[in-house]
């Protein structure tokens, strides 16, 4: 298995290289599409920063899955008396299920 480090960097790099290359790609076709001259940096910017949120919010979605999925937070805790008394009951129905 991967070391967690190198997956964080690994998963870090690549969204910063997605935002970069939508940010440039996706406001260059927005100004090539608008006629006013006005308006071309006004809707490039405003298509930078929309990409910008965008990449932001998947980002730390994309974190908070890597993380929970590292260290999860949901542990069974029985109590040992319970535990056994949940596994003598299960293992009577498996063996008379046979």
């Amino acid at each position: 298995m991967a070391d967690p480090v190198t997956v964080f960097i690994g998963g870090t790099i690549i969204f910063f290289v997605l935002w970069f290359l939508f940010s440039l790609i996706l406001s260059r076709y927005v100004k090539s599409n608008i006629e006013d001259e006005q308006d071309k940096s006004t809707y490039g910017r405003m298509t930078i920063y929309y990409v910008t949120i965008a990449a932001v919010v998947m980002y730390l979605m994309w974190l908070c899955v890597f993380l929970h999925q590292l260290h999860p937070l949901i542990i069974p805790d029985l109590e040992t008396e319970i535990a056994k008394e949940v596994a003598a009951s299960h293992r009577d129905d498996l063996v008379s299920g046979l």
